[in-house]
């Protein structure tokens, strides 16, 4: 059948392999459906064909923070699809609400990285998740524990 809408490699990739250099167009603290977040307060309007890479629960492709101030698009498996889980690069994800991507085990709906952090963390490699959301990862548990050891003290 026809190949759905999104980005396709036109051989097969290692695991590892730089799939795609995302290249920005200019950044914005806008956020809109056709930006990809790089830090809690900027978003890169992206150039073809990073704009057009889909979601999946079933990601064949995680992000690095790349020299361009965008991500580069590396494989976690070997395949020819490129899609990655938009939970993991947004902090909070508004693009696709909705999840379409027909795998297994799709989560149904796309929420990101603030209510997904854990399950982020768990399936990507630390270097494959863009450092403003490790960054405020790493923040948010110190937060936490700040509170618990606050918590205990006034007991």
């Amino acid at each position: 059948g026809p190949r759905p809408l999104g980005v396709f490699t036109t051989r097969s990739v290692r695991k590892g392999e730089v799939v795609l250099h995302g290249v920005t167009n200019g950044f914005s603290e806008i956020r809109t459906n056709y930006t990809i977040q790089v830090d809690l307060d900027m978003h890169a309007e992206v150039e073809d064909p990073a704009l057009h890479v889909n979601h999946s629960c079933s990601p064949t492709t995680g992000i690095r923070d790349n020299e361009w101030g965008c991500y580069d698009f590396v494989a976690l498996v070997e395949g020819e699809h490129v899609p990655c889980a938009y939970d993991c690069c947004e902090l909070d994800s508004i693009a696709v609400p909705e999840c379409r991507c027909g795998s297994p085990s799709c989560r149904k709906v796309i929420r990101g990285f603030r209510e997904r952090c854990d399950l982020m963390m768990s399936l990507y490699p630390a270097d494959l998740i863009p450092k403003y959301l490790t960054k405020w990862f790493a923040s948010e548990h110190q937060k936490q524990q700040n509170g618990a050891v606050v918590s205990a003290l006034a007991k």
